[in-house]
């Protein structure tokens, strides 16, 4: 599962049908025609799905966070208008307790969804599949819920809702459909892992997923199904998906999930020992992106170092080296390291039976990024992050300023240590984040960052690397990792001048690395610019260019 754009809290510092009943649904509509195949390599199948739609739509009236995320369309609309009262129904109750008893969240509702028929009658007996291929459905009387999900269709005419939205649905599958023929992933996942006989390749544009997309697959008798289920986050003004490189790199993140996932589990009891001492260095960032687990993150780094070696086979190293950066600066900083193991796999593959008989290679390899982390892995966050754990606050020498600092201080961070600023600061308080406000001339933990990184802040302007601001009151917000344990960062709030950030934290700014802002007559302040530094293959931080 690939979130697309961070949900997380921002940290920005300053002042974001009423019955029920048992029978099955009527049958379903005919499938809208799909266009007759194009004269590409792999022709893709793409189609909104019923099911997946089913689920969504039940997930976002019990109101699961990331079901609720959808794209302010006119089709939410007619969602919430023709489902608004059904929010009482007892399938909505029984989705909000699996929630709370079961954590079926993300993923694990599509999961059961690819698993019913279109009548969303079981296919096979759920209880002794589902669990094996996702734990959280363990104890779930999943026959029992599919039928509630059967009641929720009848009692809320889902099918005449699914009907009368056709034509919106054919015109985002052959949005959707024309780009991915073109690019043709599937050959490429052909090539790496094998040809898959009888394999089913589905991509399913998700209406109401938002950012986030789920790659899942059947366990079912027959040939496996692959279905990538790409949310619809960013819409045109029709209302159709934008089929733009980075959804391109999303359904390849998704597909790669349905080919490493089903491998990876069958290893899972060597797997998880190497990898869990990883993963307990980096869980909260880990966790903070809805990857609650060991296995989780072992499949999820598997499937972006997949990802990046597909972007840099197909896109070019350029465009695999931001891949990378965009990565490590997940906490996946072992992505490089992994990216070159994998490409080992690619280009050895007469060593291998199959991707099962190079497991060993990745416990080998998770075992050795424990060592290497064992210590932690270097702060690679933006300003939002720097506050994530403990966290000390430092004022300027300026008594404006520190009086503006430490009033914020009071109304976000009132329990953690607040201090003037000194020489000493950062020896006195070691392994915590750092906050801090003021000049190089008031500030001396800003005068050192200033000096460490390579940074310009006086009367003529704010330089970072081959970035430079020129002209009067200009402010700069930017993080930086410590230099005496890099595993924490230090974020400051900084100018020529101390008069020049009272105010500051009513911009909005914590989810990027550096932000130069000015301030204006009236003391508001207006962003300059805004972007992220980049960081070399080991996670080292550099200045943008």
């Amino acid at each position: 599962m690939r979130p697309v754009h961070r949900l997380l809290p921002l940290f920005v510092l300053g002042c974001g049908c009423s019955s029920s009943s048992t029978h099955n649904a009527p049958p379903p509509p005919p499938p809208t025609p799909a266009p007759a195949p194009s004269a590409a390599a792999h022709h893709s199948e793409v189609h909104v799905d019923r099911r997946v739609e089913l689920v969504a739509i039940v997930e976002s009236l019990a109101g699961a966070e990331e079901y609720q995320q959808a794209a302010n369309t006119p089709y939410l609309a007619d969602v919430r208008a023709a489902f608004g009262a059904c929010g009482k129904h007892p399938a909505i109750a029984a989705t909000r307790a699996l929630r709370e008893q079961h954590e079926i969240a993300f993923d694990a509702p599509m999961v059961l969804a690819v698993h019913l028929d279109d009548h969303f009658q079981p296919r096979g007996k759920l209880a002794d599949v589902l669990p094996g291929l996702d734990a959280r459905w363990k104890g779930v009387d999943l026959d029992a819920y599919a039928a509630q999900l059967r009641a929720f269709a009848a009692d809320c005419k889902f099918d005449a809702f699914f009907a009368a939205h056709a034509a919106y649905y054919a015109a985002v599958e052959n949005r959707m459909r024309g780009a991915l023929d073109a690019e043709n992933p599937a050959g490429w996942f052909d090539t790496f892992f094998g040809a898959s006989p009888g394999a089913r390749f589905v991509v399913v544009p998700g209406l109401l997923e938002g950012p986030s997309n789920y790659g899942v697959h059947t366990a079912l008798p027959g040939p496996t199904e692959m279905y990538q289920v790409i949310g619809l986050y960013d819409p045109d003004a029709q209302a159709l998906p934008v089929m733009n490189e980075q959804l391109i790199e999303v359904l390849v993140h998704e597909m790669a999930h349905s080919f490493v996932n089903p491998v990876l589990g069958r290893h899972r009891d060597t797997l998880v020992p190497a990898a869990d001492p990883l993963f307990a260095v980096v869980a909260p960032a880990m966790q903070r992106q809805a990857y609650a687990d060991t296995a989780t993150m072992v499949n999820e780094s598997a499937v972006r170092a997949v990802t990046v070696l597909y972007v840099r086979d197909r896109k070019g190293k350029d465009a695999a080296d931001l891949a990378v950066a965009d990565e490590i600066g997940r906490s996946f900083v072992w992505t490089p390291a992994l990216t070159d193991l994998l490409a080992s796999y690619r280009d050895q593959r007469a060593r291998y039976k199959d991707f099962d008989a190079f497991v060993p290679e990745l416990v080998t390899f998770f075992a050795a990024q424990a060592k290497r982390y064992r210590d932690g892995v270097p702060f690679l966050g933006t300003t939002n992050d720097v506050a994530e754990g403990d966290l000390v606050w430092v004022t300027p020498s300026d008594p404006a300023l520190a009086k503006y600092a430490t009033k914020i201080h009071d109304e976000l961070f009132g329990k953690r240590p607040l201090v003037a600023a000194s020489a000493h600061v950062l020896a006195d308080h070691p392994h915590v984040g750092v906050v801090a406000y003021g000049s190089p001339a008031t500030d001396p933990v800003i005068a050192d960052l200033v000096r460490r990184a390579g940074w310009m802040i006086d009367d003529a302007g704010i330089a970072l690397g081959g970035k430079h601001f020129t002209g009067p009151h200009l402010a700069l917000i930017a993080c930086w990792p410590r230099d005496d344990d890099p595993r924490f960062g230090i974020a400051v709030y900084a100018a020529a001048h101390d008069a020049d950030l009272v105010g500051i934290n009513g911009l909005r700014h914590g989810g990027t690395g550096w932000m130069v802002a000015r301030r204006n007559a009236d003391g508001s302040f207006e962003k300059v610019a805004a972007g992220n530094f980049p960081r070399d293959t080991g996670g080292g931080w550099e200045l943008p260019k």
